[in-house]
């Protein structure tokens, strides 16, 4: 796991290193800060099993929740979030919490990079936890959505991005129950 820099270490980078290094550093260092200060949304889990439906019926009591299995080093992923980060700003869904989750298949520092500019709840998982996910719902590839209603029963599941219309349709369907 990434550690953030001690006062010592950050003691060192300031007096052992020129500007442009050190600001890099340091910078780098204020990011995993922010991350792991976030109030609980991103959590790196991989050494742990991962049972999602225990996990949002203790965590979102109440609360539709939108799963999204993704990866940075996935473009169709990628893509998809940049369609619904954009939708998700002209929706009522306040209630509705979108739950993000990645594999150890990405690499720590490119979700701690990327998983702060995605609005949501983020999660890291490992692999073999992705597995048991997948086979529990039926799930076959990435990107996978799950989106589950207020008593967290599965309303629909897709191993593809369903695009844009369906997903805001049931974003608005999950939000007014």
């Amino acid at each position: 796991k990434q550690m953030p820099l001690s006062d010592t270490q950050i003691e060192n980078v300031n007096a052992g290193y020129a500007n442009g290094l050190k600001d890099i550093i340091l910078n780098k260092d204020k990011k995993l800060k922010d991350v792991l200060t976030a109030g609980g949304k991103y959590k790196d889990i991989t050494d742990a099993s991962f049972p999602l439906k225990q996990y949002i019926d203790s965590v979102y009591p109440g609360r539709p929740v939108v799963v999204d299995m993704w990866g940075t080093w996935c473009m169709p992923c990628m893509d998809a979030i940049a369609r619904t980060e954009v939708l998700k700003k002209t929706l009522d869904s306040k209630d509705v919490v979108f739950l993000y989750v990645a594999t150890d298949t990405t690499p720590l520092d490119e979700w701690y990079r990327k998983a702060p500019e995605i609005d949501g709840e983020h999660i890291r998982i490992s692999s073999e936890a992705a597995g048991e996910i997948a086979k529990e719902f039926g799930l076959t590839a990435f990107p996978s959505y799950l989106f589950f209603n207020a008593s967290h029963e599965l309303l629909k599941s897709y191993s593809y991005f369903p695009g844009v219309k369906i997903y805001e349709d049931l974003v608005k369907d999950m939000a007014k129950h």
